[in-house]
């Protein structure tokens, strides 16, 4: 089935530039860009694998940089693979943990937020806004002088 010289494909759209009309993909979803990035971080650590078997190798001759280079490949595919996958459940969880204080929901820090009344009706100072006084020390005592 030939589309006609006029229709376009829907994945892509035209774009007048500086008078020239280019052909632009659309946006992926972000699931495919994610795949994609994936795809690609494995290949990059399966070509990194396959260039360090090949150089460990090649003590070996030809036959060990052969067997080297598919042995690093697969060991360098599978590690980003496994830190592809560890960063991507790190990147969920902390995901998860901000919205549950409230980092990505906007509410932290708002003001007006009802607190409960307190039980006891025991206040600090500091929350009271009285100043310390002169003759008070630190709860945790005097600060000693360095010794000598």
């Amino acid at each position: 089935m030939h589309r006609k010289r006029h229709e376009q494909h829907p994945r892509h759209s035209l774009v007048p530039r500086g008078g020239i009309v280019k052909l632009r993909r659309k946006p992926k979803t972000q699931t495919a860009m994610n795949a994609n990035h994936r795809h690609l971080f494995e290949a990059a650590g399966g070509a990194i694998g396959a260039l360090s078997g090949a150089g460990l190798g090649m003590m070996a001759g030809p036959p060990g940089m052969a067997v080297g280079a598919v042995i690093g490949g697969v060991v360098g595919a599978l590690t980003s693979w496994a830190l592809d996958a560890n960063a991507v459940d790190f990147n969920a969880h902390e995901r998860e943990l901000d919205a549950t204080i409230g980092v990505s929901g906007g509410d932290i820090g708002v003001d007006g937020l009802q607190h409960p009344p307190p039980e006891r009706g025991t206040y600090s100072a500091a929350a009271m806004g009285v100043g310390a006084s002169e003759e008070a020390t630190a709860a945790d005592g005097p600060i000693l002088p360095p010794p000598d």
